[in-house]
């Protein structure tokens, strides 16, 4: 295996291809996903809500590779629309993500496709 190198045109043309890839294959899911009126992060945090929840906000950051301000930032989309409920934990600096019926419903609307 190579080491990388600031100038290593190799290793820039895959990452770069990498990151295309990767660019596709959200686009193609945002697309799949769009009649149930999410997109593949959207999706995606919900899962992990549903199986992991009611799970604390820093928790849910590091279970998905989020730094809490961004997550913060993407649950309040989720919460706007009432598929979560961000409430307080038992302990009054902790906030706790839960899974509400309509995001539920959403995740059920969005397994078929």
């Amino acid at each position: 295996m190579r080491a990388y190198t600031p100038n290593s045109d190799d290793s820039a043309c895959v990452c770069a291809r990498l990151r295309r890839g990767a660019r596709a294959l959200t686009l193609l899911y945002d697309e799949t996903l769009a009649p149930a009126g999410l997109t593949v992060a959207q999706f995606s945090l919900l899962r992990h809500i549903e199986r992991l929840g009611p799970i604390g906000v820093q928790a849910l950051a590091r279970a998905t590779g989020h730094e809490r301000s961004t997550l913060a930032r993407t649950l309040r989309p989720l919460e706007r629309a009432a598929w979560i409920d961000i409430r307080r934990g038992t302990d009054r600096r902790r906030r706790e993500a839960c899974l509400t019926d309509a995001g539920r419903a959403t995740l059920e609307r969005a397994d078929p496709l």
